[in-house]
């Protein structure tokens, strides 16, 4: 009976259930930052990292106005990113300038918007470097461009007043083209891929005082993808609040008699806030070879 059992059950049709394995692929996103000099969004999100300010141990006191508000949001400092073509195609242009009104921030102003004394890292006009670190999403293949916008001479910064795109040069002073396929073809960008960062290089206009200069990292047509930041410098002379001297390197200038910098420092300004302090020094040499 046994065999009959079997051989019954091979007369009957064979029913068979097909599942189909559907694959969807999800887009890869690029994240990243302007490192040096830092952006906005890297001492306030990478230097200064948001539960030091939300849980008590604030190194940077500067950057609880920008993150205490929304306690997730600052954790999205890679992801200041846009599918456009950025500042030099968008019309109308978006109402918030470093972010861009981010679509991960609900197409809105980021923390590094907000309206503050942001502080300054001591820069210089003619030939410089801005580092784009990419780690967190590290896209050499389809980079496209970076792209680079500074204030007008006459910008004054406000710590009270939010940045228009009028504050700014309406073209770019800088346009650095890339193409993965052949690297090394412009000088003027280098890929450094085992640490995931991009060294762009530009002739920046000469200007006095704390300046804003706006940035893009963009992607190719294919995505569209753009990431946008804003770097705070300070032209000719040393803008940051005392408490991040210490955190901002040496970043020193040599003539043939003396040495201006910003080493740290220890300063003593006890009749101060300690914000809005403004301090440099100079070692001066009897050698004129020094």
């Amino acid at each position: 009976m046994k065999n009959g059992r079997n051989l019954l059950m091979l007369a009957h049709p064979l029913s068979v259930t097909l599942y189909a394995v559907v694959t969807i692929s999800q887009p890869v996103f690029a994240r990243g930052v302007m490192e040096d000099p830092p952006a906005r969004n890297w001492l306030c999100g990478v230097v200064t990292k948001p539960d030091e300010v939300l849980y008590g141990n604030p190194e940077f006191p500067i950057c609880r106005a920008a993150l205490a508000p929304d306690q997730h949001a600052g954790y999205s400092f890679m992801s200041v990113q846009t599918h456009d073509r950025g500042r030099a195609f968008v019309q109308p242009l978006p109402e918030n300038v470093c972010g861009f009104n981010s679509e991960n921030f609900n197409n809105g102003p980021t923390p590094w918007d907000t309206v503050m004394d942001w502080p300054a890292t001591p820069f210089a006009g003619g030939r410089q470097e801005i580092t784009w670190n990419i780690q967190w999403g590290p896209h050499f293949s389809d980079t496209e461009e970076f792209r680079y916008w500074i204030t007008k001479p006459e910008f004054q910064f406000d710590s009270k007043k939010a940045l228009k795109w009028s504050d700014f040069e309406s073209e770019e002073f800088c346009v650095v083209k890339y193409d993965d396929k052949i690297p090394n073809a412009n000088k003027d960008v280098v890929p450094l891929k085992n640490s995931a960062q991009f060294r762009t290089f530009c002739d920046v206009p000469d200007r006095q005082g704390h300046h804003v200069i706006y940035g893009e990292w963009g992607r190719s047509q294919a995505t569209l993808e753009r990431v946008h930041g804003c770097i705070d410098v300070a032209f000719d002379s040393v803008n940051l609040p005392a408490e991040e001297i210490s955190r901002a390197g040496t970043n020193s200038t040599q003539s043939n008699d003396s040495v201006i910098g910003s080493d740290p420092v220890t300063p003593d300004a006890p009749d101060s806030n300690r914000q809005n302090v403004s301090y440099r020094w100079t070692v001066e040499t009897a050698d004129p070879n020094f």
